[in-house]
């Protein structure tokens, strides 16, 4: 386990490198977070692409509603979530390949992040 204490505010990018003993190494996925340091508010997707399920994990906001929308690039709404639960599977299975928008409304902010189905 591994804890930035110091994260940029925006989105920081986090893999892990694991070195064999014959040197050897390997990378994990690539996993961003976003960090905004004014409200204490923290997005995790993951994997990000995806081919199907994306994780979100959303910290600073336990015990908040918000509201969730995956949109299009042409500005369709493909779907609305409403929750409180500070993580959540979002399936991509019915949808093409392409990039996609999700768009998070809690705490009187937007958030959006870009998703990216392969």
């Amino acid at each position: 386990q591994f804890t930035d204490t110091e994260p940029y505010n925006g989105i920081n990018y986090y893999r892990i490198k694991q070195t064999d003993f014959d040197g050897s190494a390997d990378y994990s996925e690539l996993v961003s977070v976003f960090v905004d340091r004014a409200s204490k508010v923290a997005l995790h997707l993951s994997p990000n692409p995806t081919t199907n399920i994306i994780q979100l994990k959303m910290e600073g906001l336990e015990d908040e509603k918000f509201e969730l929308a995956l949109i299009d690039l042409n500005g369709r709404l493909l779907g609305q979530y409403i929750s409180k639960e500070p993580e959540i599977s979002l399936s991509l299975s019915e949808l093409p390949r392409g990039v996609y928008i999700l768009k998070i409304l809690a705490k009187e902010r937007v958030y959006t992040r870009k998703l990216i189905k392969n």
